[in-house]
């Protein structure tokens, strides 16, 4: 897994290097992403030497206050971790947690880059994930959007 993940990473940055337009703004776009691909790489081989296996790896952009939800079903008697991650403008990166009736199971309240929602499911089923970015660092714009990364992975037996 961690090859793969690896692999998708090298692809990602030889594409955006490659055939990105060479505007500043591009080019700022693709240290951001290619930033949050050198972190998402740390943070995949730790879970992975902490027992975790990665089950899904989202990534989009956004702009301060909004926020994105995708559904995964998550299953009793796992442990799950879900990661999001900011790009460089992000100061507070939030992610939410709600099960399949839209009640909050858990959320972050750390204000960092990076949050993180621990939860062990007392009922298999779906449940939405939404990460948010909170607030930008001094000197960023809310005019613009801003890379953001979520993952999510289970604790091996």
């Amino acid at each position: 897994m961690k090859h793969k993940l690896m692999s998708m990473a090298l692809i990602l940055a030889i594409l955006l290097t490659t055939w990105a337009p060479k505007s500043a703004y591009a080019q700022s776009q693709g240290d951001e992403l290619g930033g949050l691909l050198d972190r998402l790489t740390g943070l995949t081989a730790a879970l992975d030497a902490k027992g975790y296996t990665i089950v899904h790896i989202g990534v989009d952009k956004l702009k301060e206050g909004q926020n994105f939800t995708y559904s995964r079903n998550l299953y009793t008697g796992n442990d799950y971790v879900i990661l999001g991650m900011g790009g460089v403008g992000v100061s507070d990166m939030d992610i939410k947690l709600f099960d399949g009736n839209d009640r909050l199971v858990d959320k972050d309240t750390s204000q960092e880059n990076l949050a993180l929602v621990e939860v062990r499911p007392t009922r298999s089923g779906i449940f939405k994930i939404q990460p948010s970015i909170y607030a930008l660092g001094r000197g960023y714009s809310s005019d613009n959007d801003y890379f953001v990364i979520y993952l999510i992975a289970f604790k091996r037996s």
